[in-house]
């Protein structure tokens, strides 16, 4: 789990977060057009599209810097509303996160309960 951004609007804090950040699949599929980091196609200055010349990754690329890199981030916005998260500290904000962050439950079948209609 990574956080990739963390911001605060008054008394709203928004946080990215990256649950897979060491699962990239890289995607440098020669021919297609080169992204920034937001996801931004990149031209060049004539007005052509800067293509994927290579499938070889770059030395220290990942998916903080590459967006072809990490379409297969799975992301959650977690969104924190009110006075009460307005002055949480980092670690505070962080232990929030983590319990957000938590795997669910596998769900039990009450099988006594289903079909029941008195």
């Amino acid at each position: 789990m990574k956080i990739i951004y963390a911001k605060r609007y008054g008394l709203r804090t928004v946080i990215g977060v990256c649950l897979n950040p060491d699962m990239p699949e890289w995607v440098h599929v020669v021919g297609s057009q080169e992204r920034d980091s937001s996801g931004q196609l990149i031209w060049w200055p004539d007005g052509t599209p800067l293509l994927i010349e290579s499938s070889e990754v770059k030395p220290a690329e990942t998916g903080d810097t590459c967006h072809n890199c990490r379409y297969n981030w799975v992301m959650r916005e977690l969104i924190f509303d009110g006075a009460e998260y307005a002055d949480k500290s980092v670690d505070q904000l962080w232990e929030l996160v983590c319990l957000a962050c938590q795997p669910a439950a596998v769900p039990e079948v009450i099988t006594d309960l289903v079909g029941r209609s008195d």
